[in-house]
């Protein structure tokens, strides 16, 4: 993560706290609908309980619970590797992305089966599964791009700005 972009994120986050994983799941969604350059039904972003994104497009079927810190652990609950789960029954490949808002992070794609299930990780021993590298490495630049694009008016609004930014590009998404 590119120095300004560290900067715009913490500014979020200070005015946004409570909002702020939320932002950031709409981000990274946008980030996977600018990259697959996908039809905007092929999305969904859930906002409330549940999987956080899924994505159905051609071959690729995605479940993505996003985790998002600025301390050095995640917490995943029983509930996300359930939800995960019967995703991964019904032909999905799931997927846990992680956001640690610290200088030079990016988003990391861990499969959930790679790694214990303990619902406490530690930052420092996760890394992207080889199979993601090229979409991470994508969505890592699309996600910096969305940011320096729209982060003025992400600072002056939040979340209601990225909620009229998805209705406007038709990416469905449900709960605010």
């Amino acid at each position: 993560m590119r120095t300004e972009i560290y900067t715009a994120l913490n500014k979020i986050l200070k005015k946004y706290k409570n909002q702020v994983g939320k932002i950031l799941q709409c981000l990274l969604g946008l980030s996977l609908y600018k990259i697959l350059e996908c039809p905007p039904e092929c999305i969904n972003i859930n906002l409330v309980e549940g999987v956080d994104i899924v994505v159905e497009y051609e071959n690729l079927k995605y479940a993505i619970e996003v985790k998002t810190t600025t301390g050095g652990q995640i917490n995943i609950e029983g509930k996300d590797f359930e939800g995960l789960k019967r995703y991964r029954e019904n032909g999905y490949i799931p997927l846990i992305t992680i956001l640690h808002i610290d200088l030079h992070s990016e988003w990391l794609f861990v499969n959930p089966e790679r790694v214990e299930r303990k619902f406490t990780w530690n930052i420092k021993e996760l890394y992207t599964d080889q199979i993601y590298k090229n979409l991470s490495e994508k969505v890592n630049r699309a996600f910096e791009e969305l940011v320096s694009k729209h982060v003025q008016k992400i600072q002056d609004n939040g979340l209601k700005y990225l909620l009229k930014i998805l209705k406007e590009e038709k990416i469905r998404y449900s709960g605010k």
